[in-house]
Formats: C-alpha cells, sequence, structure tokens
C-alpha cells in the first residue's frame, strides 16, 4: 500500500502540487493520502483527483481569496502580527475555498484513504481525522481546522470545542499513514515550521523537500507559487531518477554526456598545472589540498557537476528552469564573455578573500589560462578559490572546445 504524505506549510503548498504533477507523469499509483495543515487541503484533491483545479488554484492564488484582512507582500510579516493581536485572522474565506472545492460523493466513495492532523486546544491533545471516523459534513471543517495556523489565525470551533493547525503535534503524518496501511511512502516535506513526530513503523520512505529556495509559507503570491510548483516538479522527477542536477534541473543523461565530453580535459589540465616546476612547493601543496576538498569522496563527474552548478550560482541564472546541458553552457559563456577582467593581487588573496566578486575571481582566472607564465599565479587562486579554479577551467576548455573548435594541448 502506497501512501502520499504532505506536510503543512502554507503558501508553499504550491511545491505539492508540482510534486502531484511529476506523480502522475510518473503514473505512480497511491492507495492513502495523509497531511497536515494546507497538505491536508491538498491531499483532499488528490482524494478526489482534481489536479487541473488544485493547479488553478495555486497558479492565481491571491491573499484576496484567502483573507478579508488587507496583507501584502511589502509589509507582510507586520501585517500578520497585527492580525494576530486581534485575534487572528478570520478564516471564513479560506473555509469556503475548502468546501467549494470539497466534493463529499466523489471524496467518500474514492478508493483512495484519507486522513488529516490536528490539534484539540480544548483537550489539548491531537486528533486524527479518518473518512472512517468522520462524518462526510464536517471533513471540510476539520481540514480547516488542520490548516488553523494559530496565532496568526483564529481558531476553529466544531462542536463547542477549539482546534488549531496540526503542524503543532505532527507536521508530516507519516505515522498516521501507516496507521491506515501504507507499506511504502513518499514523504513531501515542506521544511516549514512545526512539530514532527518520530517514525514509529520501519516502512520505506521516499522523500522529497525543496532544494531550492521557495518564498514564506505566509506569502500567498502567484508568481512565487507558480515557481514552487516548477521547483516540486523538478524535485520529484530529480527523485524518480527522470531528471538530473541537484538545485538545477537537466535533461536526463546531459550531465552524463557532458561530464564524458570534458572532464579528461579538466584533469589533464590541473595535473599540468601541479606538475609544471614554476609553482613553489607551498604553492604546490596548498593547491592540491584545496582541490581534494572538493573532489574527496566523489568521483570527478559529481565533482564536475557540482562546480557546474556552482557557476550557475555564480552567475545568477534562473533556477527552475529545465535545462538543456548545451544551452545552459551557452547562457554561462554569455556571462562570462560580459564581465570585465580585473587584475587580482596573488599575494594578498587570503586577507582580500571575503571582498572579492566570484565572477571577477572566476574571469581573472579564465584570462590567466593558456600562459606558462602565469602558472604561479592559477596555482595561488587553485589554493584559495579551487571552485572558482576549476570553474575557469571548465569555461575554458567549453568555449574554446565545444564552441570555437579549437584543440587545446595544455603542454
Amino acid at each position: 500500500m502506497k501512501a502520499i504524505v504532505l506536510s503543512g506549510g502554507g503558501a508553499k503548498g504550491a511545491y505539492q502540487a508540482g510534486v502531484w504533477k511529476a506523480i502522475r507523469k510518473c503514473r505512480i499509483k497511491y492507495n492513502i493520502v495523509t497531511g497536515t495543515s494546507i497538505g491536508a487541503l491538498n491531499g483532499m484533491m488528490m482524494v478526489q483527483n482534481d489536479f487541473y483545479k488544485c493547479l488553478k488554484m495555486w497558479k492565481t492564488i491571491d491573499y484576496s481569496h484567502l483573507y478579508d484582512a488587507n496583507i501584502k507582500n511589502e509589509t507582510m510579516y507586520v501585517d500578520y502580527f497585527k492580525e494576530a493581536l486581534n485575534g487572528g485572522i478570520k478564516t471564513n474565506k479560506i473555509q469556503k475555498l475548502i468546501s467549494d472545492n470539497y466534493k463529499a460523493n466523489v471524496f467518500y466513495k474514492s478508493n483512495i484513504d484519507y486522513g488529516l492532523v490536528t490539534f484539540n486546544l480544548t483537550k489539548l491533545k491531537h486528533e486524527y481525522i479518518t473518512k472512517q471516523n468522520t462524518d462526510q459534513t464536517k471533513m471540510p471543517l476539520y481540514i480547516m481546522a488542520s490548516a488553523s495556523c494559530f496565532p496568526a489565525f483564529e481558531k476553529k470551533i466544531i462542536d463547542s470545542a477549539s482546534y488549531i493547525d496540526g503542524g503543532f503535534y505532527d507536521n508530516l503524518p507519516i505515522n498516521l499513514a501507516v496507521e491506515l496501511g501504507a507499506t511504502s511512502i513518499i514523504a513531501v516535506d515542506l521544511n516549514a515550521i512545526g512539530v514532527k513526530q518520530k517514525t514509529v513503523a520501519d516502512v520505506e520512505i521516499i522523500n522529497i523537500k525543496p532544494r531550492n529556495k521557495i518564498h514564506s509559507f505566509l506569502m500567498f503570491n502567484k508568481d512565487e507559487c507558480r515557481k514552487a510548483i516548477k521547483y516540486g516538479y523538478n524535485d520529484a522527477m530529480k527523485t524518480f531518477n527522470k531528471l538530473d542536477g541537484n538545485r538545477f534541473t537537466f535533461e536526463k543523461g546531459s550531465l552524463d554526456k557532458n561530464n564524458k565530453r570534458y572532464k579528461d580535459k579538466i584533469i589533464e589540465y590541473i595535473n599540468y598545472l601541479l606538475k609544471n616546476k614554476q609553482g613553489d612547493l607551498y604553492q604546490k601543496v596548498a593547491s592540491i589540498l584545496a582541490i581534494k576538498r572538493i573532489t574527496s569522496e566523489k568521483t570527478i563527474a559529481n565533482m564536475l557537476n557540482e562546480v557546474i552548478e556552482y557557476l550557475g550560482v555564480v552567475y545568477e541564472l534562473e533556477q527552475f528552469p529545465i535545462y538543456n546541458i548545451n544551452k545552459y553552457n551557452k547562457l554561462l559563456i554569455k556571462k562570462l564573455d560580459s564581465s570585465s577582467v580585473i587584475k587580482i593581487d596573488e599575494k594578498k588573496l587570503k586577507n582580500i578573500k571575503g571582498l572579492l566578486n566570484h565572477q571577477t575571481v572566476i574571469k581573472y582566472t579564465y584570462s590567466l589560462i593558456n600562459d606558462k607564465k602565469n602558472i604561479k599565479k592559477i596555482l595561488s587562486i587553485a589554493s584559495v578559490f579551487p571552485k572558482d579554479f576549476i570553474g575557469a577551467i571548465y569555461l575554458k576548455i567549453v568555449k574554446e572546445v565545444f564552441y570555437e573548435k579549437k584543440c587545446i594541448n595544455w603542454t
């Protein structure tokens, strides 16, 4: 029995819609869904198989859809704080959103089981709400209760009892999924604030969580939510081994092809530098140690993949697209060419390390390559900036070998 477990996380819940898209793409079947807070709402829609409605909700979401209170991105935290002092944001609109999307007949007739977590503030204990123990008319009320993020939101009153967000007890309800019969689990953890209970059973768990920075759990902004959907899809597809990359995302197999094309030339150049007589002993030892820091316990292929993504961060490439590696390389070269060369005093590198821009270090190192007179300078840079050093070699090889069709002979 396979379960999808969805954590709480407010506006970060858009990420889970992206994961759902990947689950559908990979035709993964599931028998159980459990969720907390926003995960309870997304989970409800998964049980009903309302994927496109869920996607539309997250792509068009706005504060005005959820609150009567005037919340703005620029003053978001202050606005929420003011509402909390007044007893919390009224949840009438959120309850209406849940009720409008809830289809009792479809939900209860679905062969997918369901459970959520909420916290009974009156009894000071958590409650598991499932199809089996809850009347269908009350299910949307408990979904709202699970998402009542007190004190930002008001408490939810059901049958004279006060309920608040299930994240106060378990923000990732794996144990509830196990109680419902799960033997394997895909857990989508939004890394949001909340308690997580220790898993009590030995079950197979595939964890999916954001590899990139996504927006605040309080920011219901459609543009940020659309990015989060893409991140969720990308991370899930990488987890399912359908795409490559870590923070950046690449077409399947493209990083392996890229490694085969360039890694031998990179190794050749590093060996050439370290064997050359121009560098003094200290520089060579320092360079060897620095390079080993980023290659230790990693294959050269993994090290190169790490450097490729590092370059993407340095040159501020967008992290949510799915890249063809050749187009990605072209973007890096374009960024490299548009930056200017600024001379660096290698003797003062350690003293000015924190003041240097990594684009500057890479461009300067790039400008030194191919001239034997610069070996001592390059070794000095390698000892302090090993990733920038390897990044510069990579860009040199990509540009001259792949784009300019030059034959590089380091010797």
